[in-house]
């Protein structure tokens, strides 16, 4: 049976590292991944404990809004004000129509909130264990560490037009038709609360790697491993004609989380690929040059601070970082401070997690010993770990030492205080390694201060020479999609993301998927097989056809022809084009009161008695009956069979 299953796939996000992206059919609508973008947060002054540090005493940007602060220095103004993160605007997205969302990791799980909450969302939302509770700890932190602001939230003067140039970071993004739109303050929102987090990760179903769920009937998504993060998963979406994987943030380098899993999705019809590596240099040897200057600043009695998240990149650095002190020499006395709220609970859930993370530490779990050295550290007392710089931390820090600290905006959290009491010794080393955090923005507030500054951005997400290779010898997909970004941007070997066919898809851009013939299978009862008469074709000999004659039964986009009871009369076939005012005449005949609205090039009747609604879509030759009440349905059937052309 053929039928048209026209797709349509919109990009949701200015960023194609934390992506968003729409993808419809007429009866399914899919969001992957949420986007919550953090640039927004350099516009702040960070957030210091106390009153009396420096960046209290700053003079106004202008008179008639105070709240914005000129900083020595630094062009432009910065808001004195809690500060606002920038969640992918839901204008034009009826969230109530979204069906199911897929999370691809952690990072797409903190923006959940901004999408499920408040908004209508009624939908299915899926992602594995891991992602799931790295990511409520994520947000948990960001959570305590707005609790601990003493800023109250800024006026609204400041995000009036006029005055939005004044930022120092005020990027641009790309729309439709390749319109350059400037960042919007009023888009920016205060971060969501504990109880919003609750109820959002309580619509959340878990999946493990491998696993399949279906969307309505009519979707099936199924999880892979995609090397990132610890439990972090490319998406496979098909139904029984077309498979369409969705990669975001891909991993091929050697880290503690379980190998990407090329096999399974390659071969695709359609591919979207998202979140490339946004760093032109080479992991291995920045973490060389990382540990180099860390034991160097160890040495001179130095204390170095990595504004970090408390999962990730910072289990794979404790280890590094702690086995190079050692062989370095470098004294049991000289710690390794981890402060976060949730540091310990991070620590352990990554103990506990065998199924998501590589050969080489699952290896450990079968001789009895644990992923990660952890316990081994804390016990020695090279790693200790706090949930805030207050209380124990206060009486019990030494210098030097190694200190990870959130948040790496550099705006809330420890490790902005840490900074500004650190700051005026050049001893002191700042090391950025979170790769959506550049140094130059993060640290504008805090160029005055001698502490030295140093960028080893550590992106592991595949680079374009990975990603080229990928896509040519092991997914060869029959189509590849890629936010706009990444056509023809080089990186400083020159190399760019070359594959064809390629389709680079604009921020706010809806295209096409597909839109050709589909066929659907339907089952057919065993008694209609016997009658079935074959005659044959005198065109062709081998190819023979029948006539069946019975009920095609519908059900969770299964379909099925049984044969009819002997006491049922067959419905009469009809055909025809149906459109709204052929059916509010028909209704109004029969004295059915309606309600009638368009939206989205669909024609939707509403009716109270009988209780149902009719959904006409943009053709006109197809239309969805929904009725709770198989009477209230049969009515409206008969209502719309009156408005078409009986078959002989």
């Amino acid at each position: 049976m053929a039928f048209a299953a026209s797709a349509e796939l919109t990009n949701l996000s200015w960023l194609p590292f934390r992506p968003c992206w729409l993808l419809r059919w007429p009866n399914v609508t899919i969001m992957l991944d949420c986007a919550l973008d953090y640039s927004s947060l350099a516009n702040f002054l960070p957030q210091i404990y106390g009153e009396s540090h420096r960046l209290k005493k700053l003079g106004s940007y202008c008179e008639d809004v105070p709240c914005l602060k000129a900083v020595p220095g630094q062009s432009g103004a910065f808001v004195d004000g809690l500060p606002e993160v920038h969640p992918a605007p839901l204008t034009g997205i009826q969230m109530d129509k979204v069906d199911a969302i897929l999370v691809s990791n952690p990072q797409s799980l903190i923006a959940l909130p901004f999408y499920t909450e408040e908004t209508g969302f009624s939908g299915s939302v899926y992602a594995t264990d891991p992602t799931i509770q790295f990511g409520r700890m994520m947000a948990e932190e960001c959570i305590e560490y707005y609790a601990r602001c003493t800023t109250e939230e800024a006026p609204a003067a400041w995000k009036r037009a006029n005055l939005t140039g004044v930022f120092p970071l005020s990027p641009y993004r790309h729309g439709r038709n390749n319109q350059i739109h400037r960042d919007n303050p009023i888009e920016w929102t205060k971060f969501y609360t504990a109880e919003q987090l609750e109820k959002a990760i309580d619509r959340v179903t878990v999946v493990s790697f491998r696993e399949t769920v279906s969307i309505l009937g009519m979707i099936n998504a199924t999880t892979y491993g995609n090397g990132y993060t610890m439990g972090s998963c490319n998406w496979m979406i098909a139904n029984e004609m077309e498979k369409i994987v969705y990669i975001s943030a891909a991993c091929l380098r050697h880290t503690h989380t379980k190998a990407v899993d090329w096999d399974s999705i390659g071969g695709a019809d359609r591919l979207i690929l998202t979140s490339l590596s946004t760093s032109y240099r080479v992991p291995q040897t920045l973490i060389v040059e990382l540990l180099k200057e860390t034991i160097s600043t160890l040495r001179n009695g130095g204390n170095v601070l990595f504004p970090i998240l408390p999962t990730g990149l910072i289990f794979d650095l404790i280890a590094v970082i702690s086995e190079q002190m050692t062989k370095q020499g470098i004294s049991l006395d000289v710690p390794i401070y981890f402060i976060s709220p949730v540091g310990k609970r991070t620590l352990a859930f990554a103990n506990v997690n065998s199924e998501y993370v590589s050969v080489q530490y699952q290896e450990k779990i079968w001789t009895a010993e644990e992923p990660f050295n952890y316990a081994a550290l804390l016990k020695c007392g090279r790693l200790q770990v706090y949930d805030s710089l207050y209380g124990d931390f206060s009486r019990e820090v030494k210098s030097p030492c190694v200190c990870f600290a959130g948040h790496p905006s550099l705006r809330i959290g420890d490790a902005a205080h840490l900074l500004e009491v650190w700051g005026n010794d050049s001893k002191n080393a700042v090391i950025i390694t979170e790769p959506d955090f550049p140094l130059a923005d993060v640290c504008a507030p805090f160029d005055s201060l001698a502490i030295r500054k140093f960028d080893y951005v550590i992106d592991t997400r595949l680079d374009y020479p990975q990603a080229n290779t990928a896509l040519a010898e092991r997914l060869k997909p029959t189509m590849l999609y890629v936010p706009d970004y990444y056509h023809l941007r080089k990186d400083l070997n020159g190399a760019y993301l070359s594959y064809n066919p390629m389709l680079p898809i604009h921020y706010e851009e809806t295209i096409k998927v597909s839109d050709r013939p589909r066929r659907k299978r339907v089952l057919v009862h065993p008694e209609l097989v016997r009658r079935l008469e074959i005659v044959g074709n005198e065109k062709n000999p081998s190819v023979g056809y029948g006539q069946l004659r019975g009920f095609l039964n519908a059900y969770d986009n299964a379909f099925e022809i049984l044969p009819a009871k002997r006491d049922q009369t067959l419905r009469p076939r009809y055909c025809g084009k149906l459109d709204a005012d052929t059916l509010k005449v028909a209704l109004d005949r029969r004295q059915i009161a309606h309600t009638i609205s368009t939206a989205d090039g669909k024609t939707v009747v509403t009716t109270e008695k009988p209780q149902s609604r009719v959904t006409i879509h943009r053709d006109g030759l197809r239309t969805n009956v929904e009725a709770d009440a198989d009477d209230d349905r049969n009515r409206m059937l008969d209502v719309i069979a009156s408005c078409l052309k009986p078959v002989p």
